[in-house]
């Protein structure tokens, strides 16, 4: 691949998914589903840990940026409700517009 003049290659991408998550955000997540944690507390765990996420993605030099989906509890949570709403009581696929 060759690079453009200022070492840029010949295309333009762009997170825009999940990142990683801090050990800091795994034990808080773990501390209130065992109630052990306020939620108060829990958001602004969540929320330093959104700062820093930017704050590193701003210092790689991305111009845009996520939150690194640091508030959704699961992502396969969210894939298991879906296959479960697109299905019609006789098992078979239905299209929602």
């Amino acid at each position: 691949m060759s690079l453009r003049p200022h070492g840029r290659p010949p295309f333009r991408a762009d997170h825009v998914g999940s990142l990683l998550r801090p050990p800091a955000l795994r034990q808080a997540f773990r501390r209130r589903a065992g109630n052990e944690i306020a939620a108060d507390e829990f958001a602004r765990i969540q929320d330093d840990c959104v700062r820093d996420a930017v704050r590193m993605q701003e210092a790689t030099g991305l111009e845009v940026v996520t939150d690194g989906e640091f508030r959704r509890g699961s992502y396969w949570g969210t894939v298991r409700g879906a296959h479960r709403r697109s299905r019609g009581a006789s098992g078979a696929a239905e299209v929602s517009r």
